[in-house]
């Protein structure tokens, strides 16, 4: 299943809405990625490991599911991918994120989810489409909620002074 949407961040025709700046959006999209339980309470816990400069492994543990995935940063924070390893019925699937300003004083997230491309997956229903596009349309809507409200409070240039993995700038 393919599936892409946009999540808009800053739009000037929305004047009661604050603008957060790019560099915050940017490092929020780092944070996501080397600390995801900050916007996921759901999660039991994460791991990273550093493989190369602008690349980690990651394993998240939700209950009794761990999954292990790759993660690619964009360059100059514009976004990262994120490509499932494990569990084998989920590897290969992956999903893009890029951060976009089409007009002056637009921000957006352009969010790209890709299944994995197996012979033998089944096909999934209308029905089941739609609920999973629903939901990752929900959880990335929450994500840029949350960032929002960080950013509102004055909480997300602390969080990323205090996630931030040593010798890393986000």
């Amino acid at each position: 299943m393919d599936f892409e949407h946009i999540v808009i961040v800053n739009d000037p025709r929305s004047p009661d809405v604050p603008v957060i700046p790019r560099q915050e959006v940017a490092d929020a999209l780092a944070l996501l990625v080397l600390r995801p339980q900050i916007f996921d309470e759901g999660l039991d816990g994460a791991e990273i490991d550093f493989l190369a400069p602008g690349q980690v492994r990651r394993e998240t543990r939700r209950g009794q599911i761990i999954v292990r995935e790759r993660l690619l940063f964009s360059a100059m924070g514009a976004g990262f991918e994120q490509i499932v390893e494990a569990p084998e019925a989920l590897a290969g699937a992956s999903k893009l994120v890029s951060l976009e300003e089409p007009a002056p004083g637009v921000l957006l997230l352009r969010f790209r989810y890709k299944s994995a491309a197996t012979a033998d997956a089944p096909d999934i229903s209308a029905d089941e489409r739609a609920a999973l596009q629903s939901a990752y349309l929900g959880a990335d809507r929450d994500f840029v909620s949350t960032v929002r409200e960080l950013h509102e409070h004055g909480a997300l240039e602390t969080l990323i002074a205090l996630h931030a993995p040593p010798g890393m700038a986000l």
